[in-house]
């Protein structure tokens, strides 16, 4: 708009301007493409307002257009648009690739149609050795590179905006937990792993400041991580290990971010027994902290395969609660094609809790609203090991974290 003109003139301009274009184009015929000409006029803030409305897998597919589109993603006017629409896109994001190489491309699940869209990837971070993802927190990712974990970058797969974190002094990371702040648009970062001198520790790195801060607390009175990653959940990361002392028993232990200490917080279903396999966390929003566990022919128990939901009594104790039960005709399946050997995570998308098999073609759904179990759509490419659920909103808040540490 030139200085000294109003509002209204402008748009009076603009009114006439798209007249004529229409009136041009009526005159042909069987031309449904649109005149370049009408975008062409068009103000940049209403461009934005259209570009935010296009689906998520169309927003992944217009940052590899040209360099134009790359930084229109990345600008302020774009973002607000973007979070301005109301009603939230939930997707199903995943990775696959062949062997060792890095990540070939992307796939992404819309389970209101029930398709899947293959989605390109700009580059690999770790071109050498591959990439392997960490955590996952509202569109964020954390990656590494598959032979050096404690090289650490955050990544956006939306914009393709990541930044390096600065180096910590975990040299063997253990498991890794992420959550995103959605109202000061920071993140943290939580890390169990050993130094180079073979001691436990637990390091924590907030965006806000910078920097790393290693804690004196650590998962040293348990055995290890038997789920990845750390899931946060009201105020917490949850993961699933096992108490030294004592008969060996699955347990839930959390580490308190304000507090900064780990604690046990209660034990694991009874069906979890030595026959227990494949333990999987996952937040449903908001703050519902769900279990998917499986279970082994032995000790009285058939293959089977439960999710629980971890229920606040009074004070504060806990108890586990059985949702939902794979059902028979399904497990026969699951046995016959591929999940005998494999291991499984789960991921919540919206009400849906999505089950994926290491090197499966296809995945199972249960929808926690309707009490229903589906079969994910086939793919041809084996998935990669990291299930991540992409939001609308959520995921401009990630933008800005990014774009404001570069």
């Amino acid at each position: 708009m030139q200085e000294g003109s109003s509002p209204l003139k402008h748009v009076v301009a603009l009114a006439q301007e798209l007249a004529r274009i229409s009136h041009d184009e009526e005159s042909k015929s069987g031309n449904s493409v649109m005149d370049d000409r009408i975008w062409a006029v068009l103000p940049q803030e209403l461009q934005d307002i259209i570009l935010a409305g296009l689906p998520i897998v169309q927003i992944f597919r217009m940052r590899t257009v040209c360099k134009r589109f790359q930084s229109l993603m990345m600008s302020p006017s774009f973002l607000s648009s973007w979070t301005a629409i109301s009603s939230p896109e939930h997707w199903l994001l995943m990775f696959h690739r062949q062997d060792s190489a890095p990540w070939i491309s992307m796939a992404a699940y819309d389970p209101h149609v029930k398709q899947w869209y293959s989605l390109p990837v700009l580059r690999p971070f770790f071109s050498k050795q591959g990439n392997v993802s960490l955590a996952s927190s509202q569109g964020l990712l954390c990656i590494a590179p598959v032979e050096e974990t404690q090289t650490l970058v955050v990544w956006n797969p939306l914009t393709n905006m990541s930044r390096e974190l600065p180096g910590m002094s975990i040299k063997s990371t253990m498991c890794v937990g992420l959550v995103v702040d959605t109202s000061t648009k920071e993140f943290v970062i939580v890390v169990v792993g050993q130094t180079e001198d073979s001691l436990q520790t637990t390091e924590v790195y907030d965006s806000m400041v910078g920097s790393w801060a290693r804690m004196h607390t650590s998962l040293i009175e348990w055995y290890g991580c038997y789920s990845d990653p750390l899931v946060y959940c009201n105020g917490c990361f949850h993961v699933i290990s096992a108490h030294k002392n004592g008969p060996f028993r699955l347990c839930l232990v959390s580490y308190d971010l304000k507090q900064g200490v780990w604690k046990e917080k209660c034990k694991l279903p009874i069906t979890a027994g030595l026959s227990f396999a494949s333990p999987s966390l996952f937040e449903v929003k908001p703050g519902r902290l769900f279990l998917a566990e499986r279970t082994f022919p032995g000790h009285n128990q058939p293959y089977a395969i439960h999710l629980w939901e971890l229920k606040q009594l009074e004070g504060d104790a806990v108890e586990w609660i059985q949702v939902a039960a794979v059902p028979q005709v399904i497990i026969v399946e699951l046995r016959r094609e591929f999940w005998v050997s494999s291991y499984f995570k789960c991921q919540a998308i919206g009400n849906l809790v999505c089950f994926i098999g290491n090197n499966d073609f296809r995945g199972l759904v249960y929808d926690l609203s309707w009490d229903a179990w589906h079969w994910l759509p086939r793919r041809r490419e084996r998935f990669f090991d990291h299930v991540v659920e992409v939001c609308r909103y959520l995921n401009a808040v990630s933008c800005w974290s990014l774009s404001e540490g570069l």
